[in-house]
């Protein structure tokens, strides 16, 4: 293990800090907007866990053998699988999924009938 100096451990808890709150503000501003269309909704989150988790990842892999902290647990909140479960629930409208899935699905089928 190599030994870091004290610019280094702060800035290393910068970017996990940084990270952290970007993520959480995301996740506020975007719970209260709903994509009810289910393939619309899993691009979106797809397209989001293929932009950021290999970023995420590298930054893991980079500073987590590193000792920076006396408690990294601190700063690295998040394994891949808890942001991909975050991803997941994003778009959700907070439990109001499947009344806008009934809605859409209802929508979908009243279209397939109007064009019969």
């Amino acid at each position: 293990m190599r030994k870091v100096g004290l610019t280094e451990k702060r800035a290393i808890k910068s970017k996990f800090n940084g990270f952290n709150s970007a993520i959480e503000e995301r996740y506020e501003a975007q719970r209260y907007f709903c994509i009810p269309d289910f393939e619309l909704r899993k691009q979106i989150i797809d397209d989001i866990k293929n932009c950021i988790l290999p970023l995420y990842n590298n930054m893991l892999e980079r500073y987590s053998s590193i000792p920076f902290s006396s408690n990294p647990s601190k700063y690295i909140r998040y394994s891949n699988q808890t942001l991909t479960q975050l991803f997941d629930k994003f778009f959700e409208a907070e439990g109001k999924q499947n009344k806008f899935q009934k809605l859409n699905r209802a929508i979908k089928a009243t279209t397939k009938e109007i064009i019969k």
